[in-house]
Protein backbone atom coordinates (compact mmCIF):
# COMPACT_ATOMS: atom_id res chain seq x y z
CA UNK A 1 0.00 0.00 0.00
CA UNK A 2 1.02 3.52 -0.70
CA UNK A 3 -0.06 6.09 0.60
CA UNK A 4 0.96 10.23 2.19
CA UNK A 5 -0.28 11.60 5.57
CA UNK A 6 -1.15 14.92 5.36
CA UNK A 7 0.98 17.07 7.07
CA UNK A 8 -1.01 17.63 10.52
CA UNK A 9 -1.12 17.05 13.79
CA UNK A 10 -3.32 13.95 15.53
CA UNK A 11 -7.17 14.74 15.65
CA UNK A 12 -9.81 13.32 17.91
CA UNK A 13 -11.65 10.26 17.23
CA UNK A 14 -15.75 11.60 16.79
CA UNK A 15 -18.11 10.59 19.67
CA UNK A 16 -19.28 7.84 17.34
CA UNK A 17 -15.69 6.64 16.30
CA UNK A 18 -14.32 6.49 19.93
CA UNK A 19 -17.10 4.22 20.87
CA UNK A 20 -16.95 1.62 18.08
CA UNK A 21 -12.80 1.82 19.24
CA UNK A 22 -14.13 1.15 22.48
CA UNK A 23 -15.86 -1.77 21.11
CA UNK A 24 -12.88 -3.45 18.74
CA UNK A 25 -10.48 -3.12 21.71
CA UNK A 26 -12.83 -5.07 24.32
CA UNK A 27 -13.28 -7.98 21.62
CA UNK A 28 -9.27 -7.92 20.82
CA UNK A 29 -8.36 -10.81 18.37
CA UNK A 30 -12.16 -10.98 17.65
CA UNK A 31 -12.46 -7.57 16.42
CA UNK A 32 -13.37 -8.77 12.82
CA UNK A 33 -16.41 -9.18 13.99
CA UNK A 34 -17.39 -5.61 13.63
CA UNK A 35 -16.28 -5.50 9.88
CA UNK A 36 -18.73 -4.39 7.34
CA UNK A 37 -19.11 -5.75 4.06
CA UNK A 38 -21.31 -5.24 0.67
CA UNK A 39 -21.05 -6.78 -2.61
CA UNK A 40 -22.31 -4.75 -5.08
CA UNK A 41 -23.29 -6.47 -8.19
CA UNK A 42 -23.23 -3.82 -11.16
CA UNK A 43 -26.72 -3.68 -13.54
CA UNK A 44 -24.00 -3.51 -16.51
CA UNK A 45 -20.49 -4.56 -16.09
CA UNK A 46 -18.31 -1.85 -16.82
CA UNK A 47 -14.68 -1.42 -17.89
CA UNK A 48 -12.24 -1.82 -15.17
CA UNK A 49 -10.40 1.90 -15.70
CA UNK A 50 -14.10 3.33 -15.01
CA UNK A 51 -14.16 1.10 -12.13
CA UNK A 52 -11.19 2.07 -11.22
CA UNK A 53 -11.65 6.02 -11.57
CA UNK A 54 -15.17 5.41 -9.37
CA UNK A 55 -13.11 3.98 -6.59
CA UNK A 56 -10.92 6.92 -6.40
CA UNK A 57 -13.50 9.21 -6.30
CA UNK A 58 -15.26 7.50 -3.71
CA UNK A 59 -12.02 7.55 -1.22
CA UNK A 60 -11.67 11.00 -1.84
CA UNK A 61 -15.11 12.29 -1.38
CA UNK A 62 -15.32 10.35 2.24
CA UNK A 63 -12.13 10.46 4.24
CA UNK A 64 -12.73 8.47 6.59
CA UNK A 65 -11.91 5.91 3.58
CA UNK A 66 -8.14 7.04 3.81
CA UNK A 67 -7.47 7.28 7.35
CA UNK A 68 -5.40 5.48 10.30
CA UNK A 69 -6.04 5.23 13.64
CA UNK A 70 -4.02 4.75 16.59
CA UNK A 71 -4.51 4.79 20.51
CA UNK A 72 -3.03 3.79 23.98
CA UNK A 73 -4.94 3.36 27.10
CA UNK A 74 -8.34 4.37 25.65
CA UNK A 75 -7.47 7.41 24.29
CA UNK A 76 -7.65 6.92 20.28
CA UNK A 77 -6.93 9.40 17.54
CA UNK A 78 -6.95 9.87 13.81
CA UNK A 79 -4.68 10.91 11.18
CA UNK A 80 -5.79 11.24 7.71
CA UNK A 81 -3.95 10.03 4.69
CA UNK A 82 -3.66 12.83 1.78
CA UNK A 83 -3.14 9.69 -0.59
CA UNK A 84 -3.96 5.94 -0.62
CA UNK A 85 -3.41 3.30 -3.45
CA UNK A 86 -6.53 1.25 -2.87
CA UNK A 87 -5.97 -2.34 -1.97
CA UNK A 88 -7.26 -4.21 -4.15
CA UNK A 89 -7.98 -8.15 -4.61
CA UNK A 90 -8.72 -9.17 -8.54
CA UNK A 91 -10.60 -12.22 -9.18
CA UNK A 92 -11.66 -13.52 -12.78
CA UNK A 93 -15.30 -14.91 -13.27
CA UNK A 94 -17.13 -16.45 -15.82
CA UNK A 95 -20.07 -15.18 -17.46
CA UNK A 96 -22.94 -17.42 -15.00
CA UNK A 97 -24.55 -14.98 -12.46
CA UNK A 98 -25.25 -17.71 -10.01
CA UNK A 99 -21.78 -18.85 -10.08
CA UNK A 100 -20.02 -15.30 -9.84
CA UNK A 101 -22.78 -14.15 -6.78
CA UNK A 102 -21.34 -17.06 -5.24
CA UNK A 103 -18.11 -16.24 -6.20
CA UNK A 104 -18.74 -12.30 -4.83
CA UNK A 105 -19.64 -13.58 -1.46
CA UNK A 106 -16.96 -15.83 -0.32
CA UNK A 107 -14.61 -12.85 -1.45
CA UNK A 108 -16.34 -10.19 0.75
CA UNK A 109 -15.89 -13.24 4.03
CA UNK A 110 -12.59 -13.64 2.73
CA UNK A 111 -11.59 -9.68 2.72
CA UNK A 112 -13.49 -9.62 6.05
CA UNK A 113 -12.49 -12.47 7.99
CA UNK A 114 -8.96 -10.76 8.78
CA UNK A 115 -8.61 -8.02 11.09
CA UNK A 116 -7.53 -4.17 10.02
CA UNK A 117 -4.45 -3.08 11.28
CA UNK A 118 -5.61 0.33 11.96
CA UNK A 119 -2.25 2.25 12.62
CA UNK A 120 -0.74 1.20 9.53
CA UNK A 121 -3.15 0.07 7.26
CA UNK A 122 -6.14 2.08 5.34
CA UNK A 123 -10.04 0.32 6.66
CA UNK A 124 -10.82 -0.54 3.37
CA UNK A 125 -10.35 -3.48 1.32
CA UNK A 126 -11.63 -3.58 -2.65
CA UNK A 127 -12.49 -6.77 -4.00
CA UNK A 128 -12.82 -6.84 -8.10
CA UNK A 129 -14.59 -9.65 -10.10
CA UNK A 130 -14.09 -9.66 -13.69
CA UNK A 131 -14.65 -11.13 -17.08
CA UNK A 132 -12.16 -10.25 -19.23
CA UNK A 133 -11.72 -6.59 -19.12
CA UNK A 134 -14.68 -5.25 -17.49
CA UNK A 135 -15.73 -5.77 -13.28
CA UNK A 136 -19.19 -7.25 -12.99
CA UNK A 137 -18.49 -7.34 -9.21
CA UNK A 138 -17.41 -4.97 -6.50
CA UNK A 139 -16.85 -6.09 -3.02
CA UNK A 140 -16.46 -3.79 0.09
CA UNK A 141 -15.02 -4.92 3.24
CA UNK A 142 -14.80 -1.14 5.73
CA UNK A 143 -14.05 -1.32 9.24
CA UNK A 144 -16.10 -0.33 11.51
CA UNK A 145 -14.30 2.73 12.43
CA UNK A 146 -14.65 4.31 9.07
CA UNK A 147 -18.27 3.46 8.55
CA UNK A 148 -21.62 2.04 9.91
CA UNK A 149 -24.58 0.21 8.39
CA UNK A 150 -25.93 3.37 7.13
CA UNK A 151 -22.84 4.88 5.85
CA UNK A 152 -21.78 1.39 4.21
CA UNK A 153 -25.03 1.70 1.81
CA UNK A 154 -24.25 5.05 0.86
CA UNK A 155 -20.86 4.33 -0.29
CA UNK A 156 -22.54 1.84 -2.16
CA UNK A 157 -24.84 4.17 -3.29
CA UNK A 158 -23.00 6.42 -4.33
CA UNK A 159 -20.40 4.21 -6.01
CA UNK A 160 -22.91 2.99 -8.04
CA UNK A 161 -24.54 6.33 -8.81
CA UNK A 162 -20.91 7.01 -9.95
CA UNK A 163 -20.41 4.28 -12.30
CA UNK A 164 -23.94 4.80 -14.12
CA UNK A 165 -24.03 8.37 -14.48
CA UNK A 166 -21.58 10.85 -16.59
CA UNK A 167 -22.12 13.77 -14.00
CA UNK A 168 -23.28 12.95 -10.23
CA UNK A 169 -24.07 16.34 -8.15
CA UNK A 170 -23.86 15.66 -4.58
CA UNK A 171 -22.44 18.02 -1.98
CA UNK A 172 -19.60 17.56 0.11
CA UNK A 173 -20.07 15.19 3.16
CA UNK A 174 -19.07 16.03 6.72
CA UNK A 175 -16.19 14.26 7.31
CA UNK A 176 -15.20 13.39 10.79
CA UNK A 177 -12.67 16.14 11.79
CA UNK A 178 -15.58 18.56 11.61
CA UNK A 179 -17.80 16.51 13.38
CA UNK A 180 -15.06 16.22 15.72
CA UNK A 181 -14.66 19.37 16.57
CA UNK A 182 -18.20 20.33 16.63
CA UNK A 183 -18.68 17.73 19.48
CA UNK A 184 -16.30 19.72 21.30
CA UNK A 185 -18.27 22.86 21.64
CA UNK A 186 -20.00 23.97 24.40
CA UNK A 187 -23.56 23.24 23.02
CA UNK A 188 -22.81 19.64 22.04
CA UNK A 189 -20.95 18.83 25.31
CA UNK A 190 -24.60 19.79 27.36
CA UNK A 191 -25.99 17.91 24.16
CA UNK A 192 -23.97 14.85 25.81
CA UNK A 193 -24.60 15.86 29.62
CA UNK A 194 -28.76 15.69 29.12
CA UNK A 195 -28.23 12.38 27.59
CA UNK A 196 -26.72 11.39 30.46
CA UNK A 197 -29.28 12.69 32.73
CA UNK A 198 -31.41 10.94 30.74
CA UNK A 199 -29.68 7.50 30.44
CA UNK A 200 -29.32 7.20 34.81
CA UNK A 201 -33.43 8.79 35.21
CA UNK A 202 -34.38 5.89 33.03
CA UNK A 203 -32.38 2.85 34.37
CA UNK A 204 -32.99 3.92 37.59
CA UNK A 205 -36.49 3.92 37.14
CA UNK A 206 -36.64 0.00 35.12
CA UNK A 207 -36.71 -2.64 37.21
CA UNK A 208 -33.70 -5.41 37.77
CA UNK A 209 -34.08 -7.59 34.92
CA UNK A 210 -32.71 -11.40 34.99
CA UNK A 211 -33.11 -14.62 33.00
CA UNK A 212 -33.62 -16.96 35.49
CA UNK A 213 -30.63 -19.42 36.69
CA UNK A 214 -33.15 -22.52 34.78
CA UNK A 215 -32.47 -20.48 31.54
CA UNK A 216 -28.96 -20.69 31.17
CA UNK A 217 -26.89 -23.67 29.14
CA UNK A 218 -23.62 -22.28 29.22
CA UNK A 219 -21.70 -24.19 25.91
CA UNK A 220 -18.71 -23.82 23.98
CA UNK A 221 -18.24 -21.73 22.22
CA UNK A 222 -19.72 -19.35 24.21
CA UNK A 223 -22.16 -17.86 22.49
CA UNK A 224 -24.53 -18.72 19.85
CA UNK A 225 -26.57 -16.87 17.30
CA UNK A 226 -30.39 -18.10 15.97
CA UNK A 227 -31.50 -17.14 12.30
CA UNK A 228 -35.47 -16.66 12.24
CA UNK A 229 -36.44 -16.13 8.66
CA UNK A 230 -39.74 -15.49 7.97
CA UNK A 231 -42.07 -14.25 4.48
CA UNK A 232 -45.38 -13.95 6.24
CA UNK A 233 -44.20 -12.34 9.44
CA UNK A 234 -42.64 -9.02 6.77
CA UNK A 235 -46.25 -8.52 5.92
CA UNK A 236 -47.61 -8.79 9.87
CA UNK A 237 -45.42 -6.11 10.85
CA UNK A 238 -46.46 -4.23 7.89
CA UNK A 239 -50.10 -4.40 8.92
CA UNK A 240 -49.94 -3.77 12.53
CA UNK A 241 -47.68 -0.63 11.71
CA UNK A 242 -50.53 0.76 9.17
CA UNK A 243 -53.14 -0.34 11.77
CA UNK A 244 -51.79 1.56 14.13
CA UNK A 245 -50.13 4.46 12.52
CA UNK A 246 -46.36 3.16 13.81
CA UNK A 247 -43.37 1.94 12.73
CA UNK A 248 -42.47 -1.44 12.24
CA UNK A 249 -39.51 -0.90 14.27
CA UNK A 250 -42.01 -0.21 16.66
CA UNK A 251 -43.94 -3.37 16.50
CA UNK A 252 -40.69 -5.39 16.12
CA UNK A 253 -39.69 -3.46 19.78
CA UNK A 254 -43.32 -4.57 21.17
CA UNK A 255 -42.59 -7.79 20.67
CA UNK A 256 -39.14 -8.07 21.54
CA UNK A 257 -39.60 -6.34 24.95
CA UNK A 258 -43.01 -8.46 25.25
CA UNK A 259 -40.78 -11.67 24.76
CA UNK A 260 -38.34 -10.65 26.76
CA UNK A 261 -40.38 -9.64 29.65
CA UNK A 262 -41.84 -13.25 29.56
CA UNK A 263 -38.52 -14.69 29.86
CA UNK A 264 -37.45 -12.41 32.66
CA UNK A 265 -40.45 -11.77 34.60
CA UNK A 266 -39.74 -8.28 34.11
CA UNK A 267 -43.07 -5.83 33.42
CA UNK A 268 -40.70 -3.54 32.34
CA UNK A 269 -38.27 -4.52 30.23
CA UNK A 270 -35.13 -2.23 29.41
CA UNK A 271 -33.27 -2.56 25.79
CA UNK A 272 -30.40 -0.73 24.56
CA UNK A 273 -31.55 0.64 20.94
CA UNK A 274 -29.44 1.21 18.26
CA UNK A 275 -29.91 4.82 16.62
CA UNK A 276 -28.47 5.87 13.30
CA UNK A 277 -28.44 9.66 14.37
CA UNK A 278 -28.81 10.24 10.70
CA UNK A 279 -31.74 12.28 11.10
CA UNK A 280 -30.48 15.59 11.19
CA UNK A 281 -27.14 17.67 10.06
CA UNK A 282 -24.07 17.49 10.03
CA UNK A 283 -24.81 13.68 9.66
CA UNK A 284 -27.15 12.76 6.88
CA UNK A 285 -24.25 12.88 4.31
CA UNK A 286 -21.49 11.79 6.35
CA UNK A 287 -20.48 7.77 6.69
CA UNK A 288 -18.38 7.98 9.01
CA UNK A 289 -20.09 6.04 12.12
CA UNK A 290 -22.51 8.14 14.22
CA UNK A 291 -25.11 5.25 15.22
CA UNK A 292 -24.81 4.84 19.30
CA UNK A 293 -27.06 3.07 21.70
CA UNK A 294 -30.28 5.09 23.14
CA UNK A 295 -32.00 3.18 25.91
CA UNK A 296 -35.21 2.79 26.68
CA UNK A 297 -37.72 1.03 29.19
CA UNK A 298 -41.77 0.19 28.44
CA UNK A 299 -44.54 -0.88 29.99
CA UNK A 300 -44.98 -4.64 28.07
CA UNK A 301 -48.82 -5.20 29.73
CA UNK A 302 -52.12 -4.61 28.01
CA UNK A 303 -54.45 -2.19 27.93
CA UNK A 304 -55.97 -3.72 30.84
CA UNK A 305 -52.75 -4.00 32.79
CA UNK A 306 -51.93 -7.58 31.27
CA UNK A 307 -51.09 -9.69 28.22
CA UNK A 308 -54.33 -9.60 25.83
CA UNK A 309 -55.45 -12.94 23.93
CA UNK A 310 -58.15 -13.61 21.42
CA UNK A 311 -59.85 -10.71 20.01
CA UNK A 312 -58.55 -8.08 21.93
CA UNK A 313 -55.01 -8.82 21.22
CA UNK A 314 -54.51 -6.59 18.12
CA UNK A 315 -55.53 -3.50 20.15
CA UNK A 316 -53.20 -4.83 23.38
CA UNK A 317 -50.37 -5.71 21.61
CA UNK A 318 -50.59 -2.14 19.61
CA UNK A 319 -51.00 -0.23 23.04
CA UNK A 320 -47.46 -1.63 23.64
CA UNK A 321 -46.34 -0.79 20.28
CA UNK A 322 -47.42 2.49 20.85
CA UNK A 323 -45.37 3.17 24.19
CA UNK A 324 -42.64 1.06 22.34
CA UNK A 325 -42.58 3.94 20.09
CA UNK A 326 -42.98 6.57 22.38
CA UNK A 327 -40.03 5.41 24.67
CA UNK A 328 -38.02 5.09 21.09
CA UNK A 329 -38.66 8.75 20.26
CA UNK A 330 -36.78 9.29 23.54
CA UNK A 331 -34.04 7.33 23.00
CA UNK A 332 -33.23 8.97 19.69
CA UNK A 333 -33.42 12.20 21.33
CA UNK A 334 -31.50 11.08 24.04
CA UNK A 335 -28.65 9.74 21.67
CA UNK A 336 -25.57 11.78 21.36
CA UNK A 337 -23.29 11.71 24.18
CA UNK A 338 -19.49 10.93 24.73
CA UNK A 339 -19.75 7.31 25.50
CA UNK A 340 -16.63 6.81 27.99
CA UNK A 341 -18.22 9.63 29.96
CA UNK A 342 -21.72 8.30 29.86
CA UNK A 343 -20.27 5.35 31.20
CA UNK A 344 -17.93 6.74 34.12
CA UNK A 345 -21.37 8.76 34.95
CA UNK A 346 -23.49 5.43 35.37
CA UNK A 347 -21.04 3.83 37.61
CA UNK A 348 -20.62 6.61 39.50
CA UNK A 349 -24.71 7.10 39.81
CA UNK A 350 -24.28 3.49 40.35
CA UNK A 351 -26.63 2.47 37.42
CA UNK A 352 -25.52 -1.00 37.03
CA UNK A 353 -28.39 -2.29 38.82
CA UNK A 354 -28.27 -5.77 37.20
CA UNK A 355 -26.46 -7.89 34.92
CA UNK A 356 -29.03 -8.21 31.79
CA UNK A 357 -30.27 -4.25 32.51
CA UNK A 358 -27.99 -2.72 29.74
CA UNK A 359 -27.36 -5.49 28.10
CA UNK A 360 -29.92 -6.37 25.76
CA UNK A 361 -29.44 -4.75 22.32
CA UNK A 362 -31.78 -4.17 19.54
CA UNK A 363 -30.75 -3.08 16.39
CA UNK A 364 -32.94 -2.27 12.92
CA UNK A 365 -30.26 -2.76 9.92
CA UNK A 366 -33.33 -2.89 7.53
CA UNK A 367 -32.63 -1.05 4.55
CA UNK A 368 -36.10 -0.03 4.00
CA UNK A 369 -38.25 0.12 7.50
CA UNK A 370 -41.73 1.50 5.58
CA UNK A 371 -44.82 -1.15 5.84
CA UNK A 372 -45.08 -1.87 2.19
CA UNK A 373 -49.00 -2.13 0.63
CA UNK A 374 -47.69 -4.67 -2.01
CA UNK A 375 -46.70 -7.62 0.64
CA UNK A 376 -48.71 -10.47 1.81
CA UNK A 377 -50.06 -9.18 5.26
CA UNK A 378 -50.63 -12.40 6.95
CA UNK A 379 -50.36 -16.03 6.31
CA UNK A 380 -51.45 -17.63 9.75
CA UNK A 381 -50.12 -21.25 7.56
CA UNK A 382 -46.75 -20.31 8.40
CA UNK A 383 -43.91 -20.36 10.66
CA UNK A 384 -40.61 -19.13 10.18
CA UNK A 385 -37.58 -21.48 9.17
CA UNK A 386 -34.95 -21.32 12.58
CA UNK A 387 -30.89 -22.21 11.64
CA UNK A 388 -28.10 -21.51 13.66
CA UNK A 389 -26.16 -19.28 12.06
CA UNK A 390 -22.36 -19.01 13.88
CA UNK A 391 -21.18 -19.30 17.31
CA UNK A 392 -17.71 -17.40 18.49
CA UNK A 393 -15.98 -17.42 22.29
CA UNK A 394 -16.58 -13.69 22.28
CA UNK A 395 -19.03 -11.05 21.37
CA UNK A 396 -18.75 -8.35 23.18
CA UNK A 397 -20.33 -7.33 26.55
CA UNK A 398 -23.99 -7.90 25.22
CA UNK A 399 -26.09 -11.05 27.05
CA UNK A 400 -28.77 -10.44 24.02
CA UNK A 401 -28.20 -8.72 21.01
CA UNK A 402 -31.54 -8.80 18.53
CA UNK A 403 -30.68 -7.89 14.61
CA UNK A 404 -33.15 -7.43 11.82
CA UNK A 405 -32.49 -7.77 8.55
CA UNK A 406 -34.48 -8.17 5.52
CA UNK A 407 -34.19 -10.21 2.58
CA UNK A 408 -35.30 -11.57 -0.28
CA UNK A 409 -38.71 -10.66 0.33
CA UNK A 410 -38.63 -12.30 4.18
CA UNK A 411 -38.01 -10.50 7.13
CA UNK A 412 -34.99 -11.64 9.73
CA UNK A 413 -34.51 -11.75 13.04
CA UNK A 414 -31.40 -12.97 14.86
CA UNK A 415 -30.90 -13.23 18.88
CA UNK A 416 -27.28 -13.95 19.56
CA UNK A 417 -27.16 -14.68 23.16
CA UNK A 418 -24.67 -15.84 25.97
CA UNK A 419 -25.41 -19.29 26.99
CA UNK A 420 -24.26 -18.37 30.55
CA UNK A 421 -27.26 -16.07 30.92
CA UNK A 422 -29.77 -17.99 27.92
CA UNK A 423 -28.72 -21.56 26.36
CA UNK A 424 -29.34 -22.65 23.11
CA UNK A 425 -33.23 -24.10 23.78
CA UNK A 426 -34.38 -21.05 24.92
CA UNK A 427 -32.43 -18.49 22.12
CA UNK A 428 -35.05 -20.81 19.69
CA UNK A 429 -37.86 -20.31 22.24
CA UNK A 430 -37.46 -15.79 22.84
CA UNK A 431 -37.76 -15.96 18.66
CA UNK A 432 -40.83 -18.10 18.72
CA UNK A 433 -42.19 -16.27 20.65
CA UNK A 434 -41.20 -12.70 18.92
CA UNK A 435 -43.24 -14.28 15.73
CA UNK A 436 -46.04 -15.28 17.68
CA UNK A 437 -46.89 -12.57 18.98
CA UNK A 438 -46.70 -10.27 16.13
CA UNK A 439 -48.27 -12.96 13.88
CA UNK A 440 -51.49 -12.97 16.67
CA UNK A 441 -51.81 -9.78 17.05
CA UNK A 442 -51.44 -9.28 12.74
CA UNK A 443 -54.35 -11.95 12.67
CA UNK A 444 -56.77 -10.02 15.24
CA UNK A 445 -56.19 -6.79 13.15
CA UNK A 446 -56.27 -8.49 9.52
CA UNK A 447 -59.29 -7.10 7.36
CA UNK A 448 -60.41 -9.90 4.68
CA UNK A 449 -58.11 -8.20 2.27
CA UNK A 450 -55.66 -8.74 4.49
CA UNK A 451 -55.40 -12.54 5.33
CA UNK A 452 -53.66 -13.82 1.75
CA UNK A 453 -50.59 -15.27 0.74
Amino acid sequence: MTCSEVPASELSLTWGQQAIWDAMKALGAYDHQFNLRWTLALPTPHPIPRVLAALEWIVDRHESLRTLYRGEDGVATQRLLERLDIPLHWRPVGTQRGETDRAAADLAEELCKRSFHHGDEAPLRVGLLHSDDEVTHVVLAISHMAADNDGLARVADELLGRLEASELALPPPAQPRQIAALQSTASWLARGERATGYWIETLRAAPPMEAPPRVADERSPRFWRGLLTSRPLLGAVGCLARTGGISTTSVLLAAVGSALGTLTGSRRPCVMLMCSNRTREPFRSTISPVALEGILSFDIGGEDGGQTEGANAASGFLAVARRAWDASLLAYRYAQYDKPALTRAIARADGFRSGMHRTCWFNDLRLERRPQEARPAVDDQQTGAFTWMDFTHEQGDAALAFHVYDHADTLQITLTADTRVVGPDAIEGVLRDVEQLIMDAAIAAATPGDMHV
